[in-house]
């Protein structure tokens, strides 16, 4: 088979206009204050950073969290397990709809999550996060990660 055989790939939104600098400023302060406040803990202030509602994707795990109730319930169940969880950002990246953030997510464990029985053991992980935007109001987060490298830093199975 040859490249000429294959079916041509699409970029849907390839088109779309990129955001301006001032745009770009705006949306990098939401994502900034809504990673400060869940990191402290702070869900009221987190949450009000999705002020139509939280949404999170977390793609690893198959789960939608949709409602400021069911995400409030994901990231206590997260900060219970990892009180000291960090982003650590590496690059960001603007799309005309979204930011996008290159990382590390790095915790130590403390209690059962998502199945995953505690030993005390840390974890860091690369991942993505896709910050959704409407203009300057954020309205979805999306997590990308590597699951079963997580399971076996924490010793799951073991």
């Amino acid at each position: 088979m040859t490249a000429a055989d294959l079916p041509r790939v699409e970029l849907p939104g390839a088109d779309r206009p990129l955001p301006d600098a001032d745009l770009r400023a705006r949306r990098e302060a939401v994502v900034i204050e809504h990673l400060t406040t869940e990191m402290a803990g702070d869900l009221d202030a987190c949450l009000a950073t999705m002020p139509e509602g939280a949404h999170y994707r977390i793609l690893p795990t198959g789960r939608v969290h949709a409602g400021d109730d069911q995400v409030r319930e994901l990231l206590s169940d997260l900060l219970g397990a990892f009180p000291d969880l960090r982003l650590v950002p590496e690059l960001v990246h603007h799309a005309a709809d979204a930011v996008i953030i290159e990382g590390r997510t790095v915790g130590t464990q403390h209690a059962d999550w998502a199945g995953i029985p505690c030993k005390g053991r840390v974890m860091d992980v690369e991942g993505v996060i896709v910050f959704r935007f409407e203009g300057a109001t954020m309205v979805n987060e999306t997590v990308y990660y590597d699951h079963a490298a997580v399971a076996a830093q924490l010793g799951a199975g073991e």
